[in-house]
């Protein structure tokens, strides 16, 4: 399993990270906005490490709500 951390910015790009179920860090941070290309890009990246049959966690946030495009996604 997967698990990407989000924090949500409201003016600027989010920053993301994904990690294990260990908790490795599966790469570096990603700057991320709410577009569905960036969004997908990220859950992508996210299932390349998991595999495509695992299940991905996303942590996040409630930030005013910068977290409703993410989480509608």
């Amino acid at each position: 399993m997967a698990i990407i951390g989000i924090d949500l910015a409201v003016t600027s790009a989010h920053k993301a990270l994904v990690v294990d179920d260990r908790g490795g860090s599966c790469g570096g941070v990603i700057s991320v906005h709410s577009t569905p290309e960036e969004l997908q890009a990220l859950l992508d990246r996210a299932l390349e490490s998991s595999g495509p049959q695992e299940p991905v966690r996303v942590v996040m946030e409630a930030t005013g709500l910068a977290w409703l495009p993410v989480a509608n996604f």
